[in-house]
């Protein structure tokens, strides 16, 4: 289904709530040590954790501002959860130890005094933090740290916060990976984040329009090839990112309104599961288990974020445009070849065929979507045969050449000129 603007005005209060509730109990929440008691992948430390918390609470904050300044319709559903939000980060916002580390370390007064900037904006300020802030900006060494290049911007857009003007972007942004990145086929997690995080800064979280040298149609490209990928991937993090920089950037994604229809239930669980967390919602999950906690809060304040983009960007999805082509359902014969290629690489696929015949799109447009995602993931795990197996399927559906599938087509072209069997 497609959310409408109350569906998703209910959300993004529901959010704010939650978030107030764990920040309120956060003591009781954090990892216990700077042990991971997780195997899969490396756990941050209690004070990471802490710090994320408190910098992504601020960030849902400022995109929720910007809701109730573009639409005063959303006020009496947002205003007053809003409030508490600000109420509750405040008194959380400045431990003891970042006076320590500020004094210590002043070359990270950015990304450290990020919730400062932000509660600054909404007139709270701490007249001791905000002292010790400006030394260390006066310093200047938060310039002189060696960043990637979204990295870099974060630290402009938290400046630009904080003094309250344009960031500084122009000269970042002609190096930055927006008008190509690398394929889904061969890029990284790190590769999605960072087009998502150079847009939301690079624009100050959809305030800004992106200056001319970020060409929005290639940029929508990228968006929708790597949206076909996490689709299948199941990664609600990178979706909800992908979805809010389309939405706040204005582009003009042909995958966005698909995404959201098929994935909209699972964004609208109480806590919306991260892409580490060991978690079923066949039962009651807990908010507040630990576990659960740590390793589902980013993706439920994306899902905020994505709720707030989505409301201040003028375009709620019930008045979405269907994108040109003929609208109907899609048979089960027609999507059955890439359903199989999606279970062959371990990718379930048992729900799917009622989320996407339940989606109100072009039938091409939905087809290129899901051709693209079957496509990356037979690559991505080297599943050869069904690459070339649909190779052919696309020319019998006379799917378009897609970002994706150019990308595809180099790949095999390079590999049948210079791979082992070349010769």
């Amino acid at each position: 289904m497609k959310p409408s603007k109350t569906d998703l005005s209910l959300r993004l209060r529901d959010i704010l709530d939650l978030a107030a509730d764990w920040i309120e109990c956060l003591d009781l929440m954090l990892p216990c040590s700077d042990q991971s008691a997780r195997a899969d992948y490396a756990a941050p430390s209690r004070r990471a954790v802490e710090d994320k918390v408190l910098t992504e609470a601020a960030i849902l904050l400022h995109v929720t501002q910007k809701v109730l300044a573009a639409d005063a319709s959303v006020a009496p559903c947002l205003e007053q959860s809003h409030k508490r939000l600000l109420k509750t980060l405040a008194a959380r916002a400045y431990p003891e130890r970042y006076f320590d580390m500020l004094a210590r370390a002043p070359h990270i007064a950015w990304p450290l005094g990020m919730t400062h900037a932000i509660l600054s904006r909404h007139a709270v300020v701490n007249p001791s933090f905000e002292k010790l802030l400006e030394r260390c900006i006066d310093l200047g060494w938060n310039g002189f740290v060696d960043r990637s290049i979204y990295r870099t911007l974060e630290t402009r857009w938290a400046l630009a916060v904080y003094k309250n003007h344009h960031p500084e972007v122009a000269d970042l942004l002609a190096l930055a990976p927006t008008n190509d990145t690398l394929p889904a086929p061969l890029a990284l997690r790190e590769s999605v984040y960072a087009l998502t995080h150079t847009l939301f800064y690079a624009s100050d979280f959809g305030a800004y329009p992106m200056p001319d040298s970020v060409k929005l149609d290639r940029t929508a490209e990228c968006i929708d090839s790597f949206l076909a990928w996490q689709m299948w991937e199941g990664d609600l993090d990178l979706v909800g990112e992908l979805l809010a920089a389309a939405y706040m950037c204005r582009l003009p994604s042909k995958y966005a309104s698909i995404a959201i229809a098929v994935l909209w239930d699972d964004f609208c669980r109480p806590v919306v599961r991260g892409p580490y967390a060991k978690i079923s919602h066949k039962g009651a999950v807990s908010p507040f288990d630990p576990t659960i906690f740590s390793s589902c809060y980013h993706t439920t304040f994306v899902c905020g974020i994505l709720c707030a983009a989505i409301l201040a960007s003028g375009r709620p999805m019930e008045s979405d445009r269907i994108s040109n082509g003929e609208v109907r359902s899609l048979t089960r014969s027609e999507v059955q070849p890439l359903f199989d290629i999606l279970e062959q690489s371990g990718r379930p696929t048992v729900t799917w065929f009622s989320r996407i015949a339940a989606v109100r799109d072009s039938r091409m447009t939905i087809l290129s979507c899901l051709f693209d995602g079957a496509v990356t993931i037979a690559y991505r795990t080297g599943n050869w045969r069904s690459v070339y197996a649909l190779r052919n399927y696309r020319e019998a559906m006379s799917i378009g050449a897609t970002r994706t599938w150019r990308s595809i087509a180099e790949l095999c072209n390079l590999w049948k000129d210079f791979g082992e069997d070349s010769s």
